[in-house]
């Protein structure tokens, strides 16, 4: 075992023995986790997504299982049973989770993918520990998940866990294994591995780099767009078709949010109940602005911003609140919209509320209640069609336009008076009784043989009991989360409920009974994406009538770059657009940005005769300037001049002064030294503030490298005996660790930000802060190094 493998397993022990969560866990023979000591990841996380992750297995997948095989039996090699993979490797996959979700605090559905890909991994090993795998164990798993048939993300999130987990924490003894994450000589396999690269290419950007824009209509990055057919079909649906089942009104409202807001999707399906907040503005006196010509009132979104650094917390993460604007041409559409999923939601809502502060399923009754079959049916399947008679239509069209519970009470009381025969309930507990579902009569007594279903009872104890036991899917969502002052939030606050496990209006094409109906949850992210994908026959597409609804399909975050595009073709401030979307920096807009040929011709036409008398090198650091991107000295000399001579003299200075941008190992380095060479000879990593950040993966590479060198030199130094140093070892190590607190703060810094913004001005010339050690011997000597003594 390496000694990097044992730190990673103790320090996930240690975080996950701080979260009370069992480490050894209990499996069958095929690796399935022993209930009890399942893990929710989602929850450990402290996530607020409706849609569980949790680590239940340490077997194979059987999909992947079945292509590593035909992979083992091509290369003469036997068959794997998929049986559970040895402790060690067990200790390698909850330690991922582990590292992942409590110690990196990332997405549980991210952990979830890298469990999978290291199951794989694991089978494919067999007997061989983790520290031991070959370049052979590796292209195999990585083979046996590749798919034709799929997008490769499946491959791309095992090529990942690869490089991120073993190869970036030095588990392996054979180092850099990503690299072997190729394609075995097929044509299948050939096709699935350029498919995956393809999808990588996109993740990472690099197609817009690739890709030549021949047409002034060509966008960059257009793929990150909604596809212009499946955009405006989706509109149609949403805007223009009545929904026809309960659940299509709560997606349609949510997509009509998303596409509105531009919220990440987990941000639109998680928004409160309590959304809607105004803000009123006056002017210097006191007065409304609105009568003066402004605007007096604008309309906020309350909501719940992903990805803000603010949301951690010692053990998960909270709900961060944030407050979006609504342009005034949005406001009726988001008032009416969301007023309509207050309304028709109201009975789930009370329920789930019930539920939540009691933990009962039936909290309306005491646990002794006889209650009716017909009612117990409705209650457990949601159907209101519990009798064979004829509801009229126009009953059923009065209820399902509005969900009318004063209606939905009136389909009840005619069902209950026709006296037809109650045989939907007589057939669904037919099926039941061997679960130990137990009809009684009015006083109770169990009833056997023959029974008249309408003089039939259950104890509502009995029923929650054994709903609990043989139906634990099926319940309503009772998780309570912590919002970021501390207070508790519970699912019932959550404006998009949904019945859980619909599948009368859906499936059986009934009627739901939204005030009966026991399972209440909330819209996840995964059930939009899924109305999505017209491929899919449950699809909005498919089942609304959009033509050539097989080949539409969007993902609900290109609405978040479609607004970004948008509002910089309207020439919206970048702060702005920043602040609309919760962003740390206005640098983040242009991932977001897709402009069009001829709009990047326009924007450089602007000024385009200063623009003319720049280098290519000056136009890069004008635009990263513009962008805010980039500080240091040509950045406050441009902008000083600017402010005092005008865009003329400020252009001139940058066509003339400055030249340009430098390429170090370790960054961008903004400053100019036509005049003056560097006084750091490329230390830029010694709280220099022209160095800057950039995501080119040979730099962070470099870093690495760096920092672990001076990791070795302080290691050294301080192994030898005090009494046995040489001279000047003070000096050394104190330089050794302003390196690597250095490097260290380089590693941690995000692309397109300055490495030290309060670091020293390097630019000056030599002389004017004394130039050089001769003028200060002391400064860069330790006091009492051996030198002075």
């Amino acid at each position: 075992m390496t000694e990097a493998f044992h730190r990673f397993v103790a320090l996930a022990k240690k975080a996950a023995s701080q979260r009370g969560l069992t480490w050894e866990m209990e499996t069958d023979e095929r690796g399935s986790v022993c209930p009890r000591h399942i893990w929710d990841l989602g929850a450990i996380h402290g996530s607020v997504a409706a849609n569980p992750q949790r680590l239940a297995q340490m077997g194979p997948d059987k999909g992947g299982l079945e292509r590593l095989n035909r992979i083992r039996e091509a290369q003469a090699l036997p068959s794997l049973p998929g049986l559970a993979p040895p402790a060690v490797w067990q200790d390698l996959i909850k330690a991922t989770a582990i590292f992942h979700v409590v110690i990196k605090r990332k997405k549980a559905g991210n952990a979830a993918q890298m469990i999978q890909a290291l199951r794989l991994l694991a089978a494919e090993a067999g007997d061989v520990p983790p520290w031991n795998i070959d370049r052979l164990n590796v292209q195999r798993a990585y083979n046996a998940s590749l798919s034709e048939s799929s997008s490769g993300k499946v491959a791309l999130n095992f090529q990942m866990t690869i490089r991120s987990i073993l190869d970036h924490n030095s588990l392996c003894s054979t180092p850099d294994l990503a690299r072997y994450c190729e394609a075995l000589p097929s044509t299948e396999l050939v096709a699935a591995h350029k498919k995956s690269d393809g999808l990588r290419r996109r993740e990472s950007g690099y197609a817009s780099t690739e890709t030549v824009r021949a047409h002034l209509e060509d966008r960059r990055s257009a793929e990150k767009l909604p596809e212009r057919q499946a955009f405006w079909n989706l509109l149609a649906v949403i805007l223009t078709k009545e929904p026809r089942t309960f659940s299509d009104h709560i997606r349609f409202e949510a997509l009509r949010t998303l596409i509105v807001t531009g919220f990440r999707v987990n941000e639109a399906v998680n928004l409160p109940y309590d959304w809607q907040r105004s803000v009123e503005f006056f002017d210097s006196d006191g007065v409304l602005a609105g009568l003066k010509g402004g605007v007096s009132r604008a309309l906020r979104v309350r909501h719940f911003a992903e990805k803000q650094e603010q949301q951690a917390q010692g053990d998960g993460l909270a709900l961060w609140e944030e407050f979006q604007d609504v342009p005034k041409m949005f406001e009726d559409l988001l008032l009416e919209g969301l007023g309509k999923v207050s309304q028709i939601t109201s009975a789930l809502r009370s329920r789930l509320e019930q539920q939540s502060r009691t933990g009962r399923i039936f909290p309306e009754y005491p646990p002794g209640h006889l209650m009716p079959a017909w009612e117990t049916y409705v209650r457990l399947t949601g159907n209101a069609t519990f009798s064979t008679c004829e509801i009229p239509s126009k009953l059923i069209a009065d209820y399902t336009s509005r969900y009318d519970l004063a209606k939905l009470q009136e389909i009840r009381r005619f069902q209950l008076e026709s006296g037809e025969p109650l045989r939907p309930v007589l057939a669904y507990f037919s099926r039941l009784q061997l679960d130990g579902f137990v009809p009684r009569d009015h006083a109770g007594n169990p009833v056997d043989g023959r029974k008249d279903w309408r003089h039939c009872y259950f104890r509502v104890a009995e029923l929650e009991g054994l709903l609990a036991s043989t139906q634990p899917t099926k319940s309503s969502d009772l998780s309570t989360f912590r919002l970021s002052d501390g207070r508790e939030f519970r699912p019932n606050e959550f404006m998009f409920l949904m019945p859980i496990r619909n599948l009368v209006e859906g499936r059986n094409g009934g009627i739901l009974d939204i005030e009966l109906y026991r399972a209440v949850g909330r819209l996840g992210a995964a059930d939009l994406v899924a109305m999505l994908d017209g491929s899919r026959d449950d699809s909005l597409y498919h089942r609304y009538g959009a033509e050539n609804a097989e080949t539409l399909k969007i993902t609900p975050h290109v609405f978040r770059h479609l607004q970004t595009t948008e509002l910089e073709r309207r020439k919206v401030s970048d702060i702005l657009i920043a602040k609309r979307f919760n962003r740390t920096s206005v640098t983040q807009n242009e991932v977001y940005n897709h402009p069009s040929l001829s709009e990047d011709l326009e924007s450089l036409a602007e000024g385009s005769d200063l623009i003319n008398q720049l280098s290519s090198s000056s136009r890069e650091i004008l635009r990263l300037i513009e962008k805010k991107a980039v500080v240091g000295p040509i950045q406050r000399q441009f902008e000083s001049i600017r402010d005092t001579s005008g865009d003329e003299a400020a252009f001139r200075f940058l066509a003339t002064e400055a030249d340009g941008l430098h390429v170090t190992p370790y960054g961008l380095c903004t400053n100019s030294f036509t005049g003056e060479p560097c006084p750091r000879q490329l230390e830029c990593f010694d709280d220099c503030n022209s160095l800057m950040r950039t995501d080119d993966p040979v730099e962070e590479e470099n870093l690495r490298k760096l920092k672990t060198r001076m990791e070795l030199v302080t290691e050294a130094i301080l192994k030898v005996p005090e009494n046995r140093r040489g001279p000047g070892w003070k000096n050394q190590l104190g330089q050794a660790l302003r390196k690597l607190e250095g490097t260290a703060t380089a590693l941690a810094t995000k692309p397109g930000a300055p490495v030290f913004p309060n670091g020293r001005d390097l630019s000056r010339p030599v002389g004017t802060e004394g130039g050089s050690v001769l003028d200060h011997p002391g400064d860069d000597l330790d006091d009492e190094d051996p030198i002075h003594e």
